[in-house]
């Protein structure tokens, strides 16, 4: 990833929602939302959850919305959207589960989305992956933090 992207990665929540982000400049802020985006992943047949990792390298909090979609009929439909919050120099791990037959539910997501958003000259490094039952990461479902493509988002998606 080059620096213009490692520098402009957006949260424009903090003057639009009156959350104070100290990390954040008031040209970054006052800039439209955006977010960054895995694209549409063909899911592996061995790929059973999507594990996204976060790590806050920084010396002040963060938040972080993300949102899960189901492209598998064509069109987005919103499977998750959350809010990770990240003290200083903390890691965290989310599973969400894109596969499974068990107990009369079947989910069967073909094709799936990550976005993430609040990134505003954020110290926080996001990695999206595809995971099977056994915890093995499945071979084209990994998306590292520098492969994200910058998006456009509400001010909605960059509330925390």
């Amino acid at each position: 990833m080059n620096n213009y992207n490692q520098d402009n990665f957006y949260s424009c929540n903090a003057q639009e929602n009156g959350i104070t982000n100290n990390s954040c400049d008031n040209q970054c802020c006052n800039s439209k939302c955006e977010g960054f985006t895995t694209g549409v992943l063909s899911r592996n047949v061995l790929t059973d959850f999507i594990r996204i990792t976060w790590v806050n390298l920084g010396d002040d909090p963060e938040c972080h919305r993300y949102q899960i979609f189901d492209w598998s009929d064509g069109t987005p439909v919103l499977l998750k959207s959350d809010v990770v919050q990240l003290d200083p120099m903390e890691s965290k791990v989310i599973d969400f589960t894109i596969f499974s037959s068990g107990y009369g539910d079947i989910l069967d997501v073909e094709f799936y989305e990550v976005r993430i958003f609040n990134f505003c000259r954020s110290n926080t490094i996001a990695n999206i992956f595809g995971i099977s039952n056994a915890g093995i990461i499945n071979e084209g479902n990994t998306v590292l933090f520098s492969q994200l493509i910058s998006i456009n988002g509400s001010a909605s998606d960059c509330s925390c």
